[in-house]
């Protein structure tokens, strides 16, 4: 019937042709697009850094509270936990029959849990970092570098970085921002031979008063009936000053000798670095940035190239922000 209508009207015919082709341009032009089909994610990673403790203060101080809160939650399949020297890095699995829903919840639960553990972490620990996107891959890379004949420091690049990144996280669409390359600071003693030599001290001597010194190191261990407890004691090496005041020795006048009278006490980037970006041969930051699930890649990668465009043109003199 329908088919002898339209044989019949040829109007009625092209009408009807027209309407599907425009909803089909309708459709094509806002179906969402992605470089990579997204994956539901049953694993997650979380890293803790507390610097300067070893092994076994981290595994007591930062790994078991985060264990005892995680292994709470029943959605948590598989468990497993590395302490080294300054870090703790833990691996979650997620039973595989949870849905979609019960993912997301059980993320929830997981994210809010850290964060009570963290509560009870010591001063100089980091809050734990949780990442449970590691299988999406990021849409555009922007570097930062000094431009062709210029030099730059990587602290400035790294200032430039932080506030393109903070612009870059409101951008329309943007769901995750991550910096490479960031350089990291150390604090360094630099002995003075004659000075030390004529105190009557040895290079062991102060190493020996610097990690004594150090509360990220167990002052002790308290044991009794259904405890085991670490002892800590306050003043971590937060300042040069702190380092300059640490005690080597009393003199039989009772005058004190401090790191500060034999050694030059100063601030320097790691050596060597924990990452380093290079930028066509020039050292600089990288920054990832992904984009939302169902969205149009081709678009928001055209419009995320203008907002990387104007901005440059803000950036100082001799600096280079594009895409990589």
């Amino acid at each position: 019937m329908l088919a002898r209508l339209l044989y019949g009207n040829t109007r009625y015919f092209v009408l009807l042709v027209m309407v599907v082709l425009a909803v089909g341009i309708a459709s094509l032009r806002s179906i969402a697009r992605q470089e990579d089909p997204t994956i539901t994610n049953f694993v997650a990673h979380v890293t803790t850094f507390y610097p300067g403790a070893d092994p076994a203060r981290v595994e007591a101080i930062i790994t078991r509270p985060l264990e005892d809160e995680l292994r709470q939650i029943a959605e948590i399949d598989e468990l497993n936990s590395v302490s080294g020297t300054g870090v703790s890095s833990l691996t979650i699995s997620l039973v595989e029959s949870l849905s979609d829903a019960d993912i997301e919840r059980s993320w929830s639960e997981i994210r809010d849990a850290l964060g009570d553990a963290a509560a009870k972490f010591p001063a100089g620990a980091t809050a734990p970092l949780f990442d449970d996107d590691r299988l999406k891959s990021y849409t555009m890379l922007v570097a930062l570098r000094a431009r062709d004949g210029n030099t730059a420091p990587l602290s400035l690049l790294h200032r430039i970085a932080l506030d393109f990144a903070d612009a870059a996280r409101n951008f329309s669409g943007t769901e995750r921002v991550d910096l490479f390359g960031e350089p990291s600071e150390e604090i360094r003693v630099a002995i003075d031979e004659i000075a030390l030599a004529s105190r009557g001290l040895s290079a062991a001597d102060v190493a020996a008063a610097l990690q004594g010194a150090d509360p990220r190191a167990a002052a002790g261990r308290s044991t009794g009936n259904g405890n085991d407890l670490l002892i800590e004691v306050g003043g971590e090496f937060d300042s040069t000053a702190r380092v300059r005041e640490v005690l080597l020795r009393a003199t039989a006048d009772g005058a004190a000798i401090r790191v500060g009278d034999i050694a030059d006490v100063y601030r320097a980037r790691s050596t060597p670095p924990a990452a380093r970006v290079l930028v066509q041969g020039a050292e600089g930051i990288l920054i990832g940035v992904a984009m939302k699930d169902g969205l149009q890649v081709d678009r928001w990668a055209a419009d995320f190239t203008d907002f990387v465009a104007s901005y440059n043109t803000l950036a100082p003199d001799g600096i280079s922000i594009e895409i990589s």
